[in-house]
């Protein structure tokens, strides 16, 4: 499974690879309890999405796959994505203008919702496309290389980074104005202005490649390489880290406040706070499988999804009970 959203408290979705090539999606009715399959695809998905209010729908994957809902996820159909390439990662945005970062320097465009999709034109680079994201009126994307590139609202695109730097691996936004990328080597990246102008940042602390990234308000975590947690109580300028407790690569990380946040990562390791990280403690996932990613809601609830269809969920956020996809170990 390598990706995992919910639309409501008990409405879940996730999608993975599935055999011989072909891809699956998964749906919940019961908060990540149970699952069942909602549809098979004809390529691996790589991540799903839903515009807020649950109704418009995408899933990303390999071989160029969209496959795209208008009705809460009654019904999918394929969308014409234009090319063949990898997809990576989807904003789905208002519903209307909607984005999809993938391999080879390709980004997608809709305008109308998913219905048409367009590639952008990134001239001068062949970096492949990790993340989008929207920073109030202007779009950002990120990829290999230190790739960072950014369009205004109306605007054409400028590439701020075309390749000189380790790759950056996650993107996050604050909010409109502050974002934060992470990636390969220990490399940081921080933004103030909503993406035009990005700042190198020497963490001072680790060297090891970042793969996930939360921000709450003011406040960044970011994990990595052997159980590295780092924390910034301003905006990713200044930098601590967190005592994790373990040396398992974290993957995911996941805050629904300033005090309660969750992490996740190799041989099924399973982190939670209460108190912003300044302690750290093991969970019990119930799986060795490798958790790639992890999506906490208020309450707390939510799921963590890994390899081999690993799906663990959880109602108060400390319990943690299988809600393995039909067929998965």
């Amino acid at each position: 499974i390598n990706s995992v959203t919910f639309t409501s408290a008990t409405a879940g979705w996730a999608t993975g690879s599935g055999s011989a090539g072909a891809g699956s999606l998964y749906k919940s009715t019961d908060g990540g309890a149970s699952w069942t399959l909602a549809q098979m695809l004809t390529a691996s998905g790589q991540d799903i999405a839903f515009v807020e209010g649950g109704q418009t729908g995408f899933v990303v994957g390999s071989g160029g796959l969209i496959m795209m809902t208008t009705t809460g996820g009654a019904a999918w159909a394929p969308a014409a994505s234009g090319t063949t390439r990898g997809l990576n990662d989807i904003f789905p945005g208002n519903g209307q203008e909607c984005w999809i970062a993938a391999d080879d320097s390709v980004l997608l465009h809709s305008t109308n919702g998913g219905a048409s999709w367009s590639i952008e034109s990134l001239h001068g680079t062949y970096a492949t496309i990790n993340g989008v994201a929207v920073a109030g009126t202007s779009v950002v994307a990120v990829g290999e290389y230190g790739f960072v590139a950014r369009k205004p609202s109306g605007g054409s695109w400028t590439i701020l980074n075309s390749g000189t730097t380790p790759a950056v691996n996650w993107l996050a936004f604050a909010d409109a104005m502050n974002g934060i990328g992470v990636g390969q080597w220990g490399f940081m990246i921080r933004t103030t202005d909503g993406g035009k102008a990005w700042t190198p940042v020497m963490n001072g602390l680790t060297g090891d490649s970042f793969y996930g990234v939360a921000c709450i308000g003011s406040k960044v975590w970011a994990v990595g390489d052997l159980g590295v947690l780092l924390h910034s109580t301003d905006r990713g300028e200044h930098w601590a880290q967190q005592t994790t407790g373990t040396t398992m690569t974290l993957l995911g990380v996941s805050f629904t406040d300033e005090s309660q946040g969750w992490a996740v990562g190799d041989g099924g390791v399973l982190l939670r706070t209460t108190d912003g990280g300044a302690h750290w403690i093991a969970g019990v996932s119930g799986t060795t499988n490798t958790l790639y990613g992890i999506a906490m809601r208020p309450g707390p609830r939510g799921c963590a999804v890994g390899e081999s269809g690993a799906i663990r969920h959880s109602a108060d956020g400390t319990t943690w009970a299988s809600g393995s996809a039909p067929g998965s170990t």
